[in-house]
């Protein structure tokens, strides 16, 4: 949780750059309260159960057309969930002022 000192001291320290950060964090707090949620984590689970079963089928050799296209909307949708909560993560500690 952030508190208004907190984005008080950041922005003092960082101006136009913390006024970007705090942006960000607005756009992908939604997201990352419903990956914080009963469904969001099923979600999760469930895509990188996907994942899994998919990549296997490629690794093997024994995947069709459909699965590979499957596969790659999967990975490119753990890759993105990743990116927002990495970003997320990241940018919350640079506000709170701890080490990155």
């Amino acid at each position: 949780m952030i508190t208004q000192e907190d984005v008080d001291k950041y922005l003092g320290r960082t101006r136009k750059h913390g006024e970007r950060t705090l942006s960000l964090l607005g756009q992908y707090q939604g997201f990352i309260a419903a990956i914080g949620t009963e469904i969001g984590k099923e979600l999760l689970r469930d895509l990188i159960r996907e994942h899994e079963l998919l990549l296997t089928k490629v690794a093997d050799l024994d995947v069709t057309d459909e699965e590979k296209m499957q596969y790659k909307v999967v990975r490119r949708m753990l890759l993105t969930w990743g990116d927002r909560i990495t970003a997320y993560e990241t940018k919350l500690k640079e506000v709170k002022g701890k080490e990155i």
